[in-house]
């Protein structure tokens, strides 16, 4: 299954900017918004792009401070227990696609079913290629949805009257 989940996942790897930051493509829609706020006109914009970059950001940050509390081995490691020497639990791929999805089904309705689908063959292909288990990338999406959640709830991040 490597070989034919392999190139999509590093060609999508390289389009969200992995090989110069795993944090890159929140930071980037992070720093859209922030140059956006200043102008009435493109506040609504501003305040989207904060929502799903935030979320992303964060929900990305938590699943790489997890993978050092919890030290997992990946399936095709040694197992030596939960709390060992390794880097599966929470899945930091998924945690990376599953926010998108989430915030689409709040901002961007019609994005809900392609951004779904991104999300669940990256989880997916993590498995079958034998990197994750199928725990550690439904975490990653359990995080993606309470971060989301989260965000979502806050003020300033709803239209102004």
């Amino acid at each position: 299954m490597q070989s034919a989940t392999g190139p999509i996942i590093h060609a999508l790897e390289v389009t969200f900017g992995f090989p110069i930051s795993k944090f890159l493509t929140g930071a980037v829609i992070l720093v859209a918004s922030l140059a956006l706020f200043p102008f009435a006109r493109f506040r609504p914009t501003a305040r989207i792009l904060l929502f799903v970059g935030a979320a992303q950001f964060t929900a990305r940050l938590v699943a790489g401070v997890l993978k050092n509390v919890f030290l997992r081995p990946r399936p095709y490691e040694t197992y030596t227990g939960f709390f060992s020497d390794g880097s599966s639990f929470p899945s930091g791929h998924a945690a990376h696609f599953w926010p998108f999805f989430f915030a689409a089904i709040i901002a961007f309705p019609r994005w809900r079913i392609p951004l779904l689908i991104l999300a669940a063959f990256v989880s997916v292909s993590r498995v079958l290629v034998n990197d994750h288990y199928l725990g550690d990338v439904l975490a990653s999406g359990a995080i993606a949805a309470i971060v989301t959640y989260g965000y979502a709830r806050l003020p300033i991040l709803k239209r102004a009257p």
